[in-house]
């Protein structure tokens, strides 16, 4: 049991932890809005989005940065409960989880059977 208490208690830290880098991607405090989040995603978007900077890498980079930091956020703040949940209770993806092969059609198969349907 001690080891269940363990996991829960790195879970929410490495959450906390990225929330925190999340809203420092971004340039917000925590406890933002949702709204505040939607205004800064798409300030820094267009800013550094790759067609306005010439296809530069770094600003490419940080784009991608920019997308996942409010995706993250997006969720976190839809449905806290459903981030928040203990690593356990989430759903693992079947191709990480190694039931199916996934280097093989039927594998890709069933892998993809399961995810979608």
């Amino acid at each position: 049991m001690a080891h269940d208490d363990t996991t829960s208690i790195e879970y929410a830290r490495r959450l906390a932890d990225a929330e925190h880098r999340a809203l420092k991607t971004l340039g917000l405090e925590p406890g933002a809005s949702s709204e505040a989040v939607r205004r800064a995603y798409r300030i820094l978007a267009i800013r550094h989005h790759p067609d306005v900077n010439g296809r530069d890498s770094e600003a490419s980079e940080r784009f991608r940065q920019i997308c996942n930091a409010c995706a993250f956020l997006s969720g976190r703040l839809k449905d806290p409960d459903a981030v928040a949940a203990a690593p356990e209770t989430r759903i693992t993806d079947p191709a990480r989880s190694g039931r199916y092969r996934t280097d093989n059609p039927w594998g890709m198969f069933l892998w993809w059977r399961e995810r979608f349907f």
